[in-house]
């Protein structure tokens, strides 16, 4: 009689990679969360989030397999930065002119965010894994597009509420962490 040894241990056999599946919900979850924010404020970038979220957690389902290169803590700060956008505070100023900024930098910054995300396809993953390394595209154009372009989305938020600094300065050092990990694991 052949028996099956089917290997269930969180993720670290290619036939049940349960991280996928935990990601794929977890970025569910902030799309919802996103979709709530966007219901609150009516803030593009907000709507735009949940496009991203859900976009996300496709690729997520059908990314490659790839063995975790970083440990709990990288994980934790690669996807605290993936929902710290939702901490953003709303307008403090009704001006037409500085929301009409703010909408034109989430419109560009998502844009590149889209191309990235559609660029990586299977090789999507939010914490950093050694997988397909991608060179074509706008990733051709510059290292870590995807970074760059939650940037220049998240600057925005800047123009309709200065309180909101502090957030984006966190913001930034976050993916200037991811982007060097990601850096040492690709190209190391």
């Amino acid at each position: 009689m052949k028996v099956r040894n089917w290997q269930l241990d969180l993720g670290h056999n290619k036939s049940m990679d349960f991280r996928k599946f935990s990601g794929a919900i977890l970025m569910c979850c902030f799309g919802v969360f996103s979709l709530w924010k966007w219901h609150q404020t009516s803030l593009i970038f907000y709507l735009l989030l949940v496009f991203r979220n859900f976009l996300a957690a496709y690729f997520f389902m059908v990314r490659t397999y790839a063995k975790p290169s970083t440990g709990i803590k990288d994980s934790s700060i690669s996807f605290l930065s993936t929902a710290l956008p939702l901490f953003y505070l709303e307008s403090a100023d009704n001006s037409d002119v500085l929301s009409l900024i703010s909408n034109l930098l989430c419109a560009f910054g998502f844009l590149i965010v889209v191309l990235a995300t559609i660029e990586l396809g299977k090789s999507f993953g939010v914490t950093a894994a050694k997988r397909n390394l991608v060179e074509t595209g706008i990733y051709r154009l510059f290292p870590h597009p995807m970074y760059a372009g939650y940037i220049i989305a998240e600057l925005g938020f800047i123009f309709i509420n200065q309180k909101n600094i502090g957030i984006f300065l966190f913001s930034i050092s976050l993916y200037l962490f991811r982007a060097n990990t990601e850096n040492k694991i690709l190209r190391g």
